[in-house]
């Protein structure tokens, strides 16, 4: 390329930066020479015939436009787990939801979790005795804000917390007689919160609804709990009954150990002892040991020791979406 191109080269990509320009020096000299004797007036020609959209003997490859960034969209209403499914891939959630006109608020996540989806799915399922009957349920990693303008003092604050959101709804269950007309209000969508960052914290979440045709409560937002089977020891026996006292609690169990005896025609009779604990990060007292006495005959025999399999969708095991369906035993 002479320094006469050179020039002219230049020029053009001043007047149209960042696109690439292929010349054809022998039709350009050629175009030049028929319409001006000047190496200005051509150069004023080309630029001219450049700006109208077309340069002659000269061929122009445009780059391909940079494609757009996805658009973002508002927060979008939901009321059910069904509702979420479709914003939730490889357990992230991909889209802005609330819940309750905003007393819920889930974002996508900004920080990978230092709990694991299996831990979180553990703790919630502890939150009910065995067996106790979900179903629909769907598991997210969501940046979490809760709003709840009654929520107590003890509830966990999450604002904007990076957290496993669990979604289901309530089991069959027995409701009495019902004598009103129907209200035809939804029942309340469950939601238990857990801090992905292992900090020991949850918050249980229910939306507003109407349970058994009864008046509409809620939102509500209360500190989440889990039950573990604890350790005991037999303090006392008599011939017909005995002592058991625990030997070990959980931090933060608050309310009172609960007794489960299973006895066999044959076997020994089982005892399981279930203590409950919040997940929150106030300080908690010490818990005093706790006994029970009750009838019984022959040996005793410990039950399965820690978190209980209490939330199932099948009897068992539970089915659950994450953005696939998977099954846990």
């Amino acid at each position: 390329m002479n320094p006469s191109e050179q020039l002219l080269s230049e020029r053009l990509h001043a007047l149209v930066p960042d696109v690439p320009l292929t010349i054809d020096p022998a039709a350009l000299e050629g175009a030049a020479r028929r319409r001006h004797r000047s190496r200005g007036a051509a150069v004023l020609t080309v630029i001219a015939l450049v700006a109208a959209g077309s340069v002659v003997g000269t061929s122009i490859r445009r780059r391909a436009p940079e494609p757009s960034p996805p658009a973002i969209l508002a927060a979008l209403p939901v009321k059910s787990s069904s509702d979420l499914r479709p914003y939730v891939h490889q357990a992230r959630l991909t889209q802005s939801v609330t819940f309750d006109d905003g007393s819920l608020l889930l974002d996508p996540p900004t920080v990978e979790p230092t709990l694991t989806e299996d831990r979180a799915l553990e703790l919630f399922r502890a939150g009910a005795g065995p067996v106790s009957e979900t179903r629909n349920v769907v598991v997210v990693l969501a940046n979490v804000t809760v709003r709840v303008p009654s929520q107590a003092p003890s509830v966990p604050t999450f604002q904007r917390t990076t957290a496993w959101v669990v979604v289901h709804e309530l089991g069959p269950h027995f409701c009495a007689l019902i004598t009103t007309p129907p209200n035809h209000v939804p029942e309340p969508t469950q939601i238990a919160l857990i801090a992905a960052d292992g900090s020991q914290r949850g918050v249980e979440y229910r939306t507003a609804g109407s349970v058994c045709n009864r008046p509409v409560t809620g939102p509500t937002a209360d500190v989440l709990s889990y039950l573990v089977s604890v350790p005991w020891a037999i303090r006392s026996r008599t011939s017909k009954t005995v002592t058991v006292g625990t030997t070990e609690l959980p931090a933060c169990s608050g309310s009172a150990p609960s007794l489960e005896i299973a006895k066999t025609a044959t076997g020994p009779t089982t005892v399981t002892i279930y203590a409950s604990a919040a997940l929150h990060d106030e300080p908690c007292p010490v818990n005093a040991p706790s006994t029970f006495t009750f009838d019984v005959v022959g040996p005793l025999a410990h039950g399965t020791l820690g978190l209980p399999k209490g939330y199932a969708t099948d009897g068992s095991g539970l089915t659950y979406f994450d953005g696939a369906e998977r099954r846990s035993a």
